[in-house]
């Protein structure tokens, strides 16, 4: 049986083992298909990295995306991921320019270059769709790889906001807040950008789990809405059981200080320990946190050491590797140790 075959059928099993077998005969179309239905990220790849080869540039799209942030039983392999994008946009898929200047702004997979990141922007700028050019106005907010023009960035945030997108909607709420203007506005913003968010957040995908930790985020500080840290934690765990390590993490972080809910150290420490098993640093900084303080279990400082170093440049955890040798705990005392570890934390970004 064939692709082909594949369209007279309504039996999802036979559709599938109709285009696998396609896909085993070099169809593209039937490789990005597998690499897009399959339960199994092992298969997902394989079929996936078959069809980028190929060309297709939503294969290689997709692939790029899975090696970013890895996914179960899949590391990053952000140096993959940069060269994924950079055939995505050389093929003409212009989603994958955004992707690619974040690379370049954040040093992803390549030498960070903030020049480079708002010059592809800006170039590509007539091929971009208005959603796009959300991170363009960011840029020129922000004075990323370019001077600082609130003027330019208003009109990119306008023309993304226009089609429906949610961070351009709170990009210009913030705006209109912070300089007092048109504050009915502003509040027309906030609202747009929850209206979508929540939109969003029903679907299954990645842009749901995002949005979740955006609605988490806005209800936990009352950004354009009132406070609500119970409602936050909903948000957060919807994220967590969709996989999201930061939904993860902001879960642990609440019952661990019982925001929105009963403090739970034993909750708390499930979740921080899921944020770490996907390598997210600041869930092996609180989990060192807990090993330290005797939260969640008995204190065990060599476990707690085990986990600040785990969590890497992290800078809490450097400083708190400091402060275990200023005071001795668990280790041998020593002010010039201690000394290094703080300075360590200091060039990492670490502020009192």
């Amino acid at each position: 049986m064939s692709a082909k075959a594949a369209a007279y059928t309504d039996d999802p099993t036979l559709v599938m083992e109709c285009h696998i077998r396609a896909a085993d005969a070099g169809h593209p179309e039937s490789q990005y298909y597998v690499g897009t239905h399959s339960n199994y990220y092992s298969t997902i790849t394989k079929y996936l990295s078959m069809a980028a080869e190929q060309d297709h540039k939503l294969a290689a799209f997709h692939l790029a995306l899975i090696y970013e942030s890895g996914r179960p039983g899949i590391a990053p392999n952000p140096e993959e991921a940069f060269k994924l994008y950079e055939k995505c946009v050389q093929l003409g898929h212009w989603q994958a320019v955004q992707f690619l200047a974040s690379c370049y702004e954040k040093g992803i997979g390549c030498q960070k270059d903030d020049i480079k990141a708002f010059k592809l922007l800006e170039d590509q700028k007539p091929h971009l769709e208005p959603w796009v050019l959300h991170t363009l106005g960011k840029y020129h907010r922000d004075g990323v790889g370019t001077e600082r023009n609130m003027g330019k960035a208003v009109e990119c945030f306008e023309k993304a906001a226009a089609v429906g997108n949610p961070h351009s909607h709170l990009a210009l709420a913030e705006y209109l807040k912070e300089t007092g203007k048109q504050q009915d506005k502003a509040a027309f913003h906030y609202a747009a950008a929850i209206n979508v968010f929540m939109q969003l957040a029903n679907r299954n995908d990645e842009a749901s789990s995002e949005s979740l930790l955006h609605l988490g985020k806005m209800y936990s500080k009352g950004i354009g809405i009132g406070k609500d840290e119970r409602r936050a934690l909903e948000f957060y765990e919807a994220a967590a059981k969709r996989g999201d390590k930061l939904g993860q993490h902001h879960s642990g972080l609440s019952y661990f200080n019982g925001s929105g809910c009963l403090q739970n150290d034993t909750i708390a420490l499930h979740y921080f320990k899921q944020s770490a098993d996907q390598k997210y640093k600041p869930a092996f900084f609180m989990l060192g946190e807990m090993s330290r303080n005797g939260r969640g279990g008995p204190r065990d400082y060599s476990k707690a050491l085990d986990y600040y170093h785990l969590a890497g440049n992290e800078p809490r955890a450097l400083n708190a590797i400091g402060t275990m040798y200023q005071n001795g705990e668990g280790v041998e005392q020593s002010e010039a140790t201690a000394k290094d570890w703080f300075q360590r934390a200091i060039d990492n970004g670490y502020t009192i």
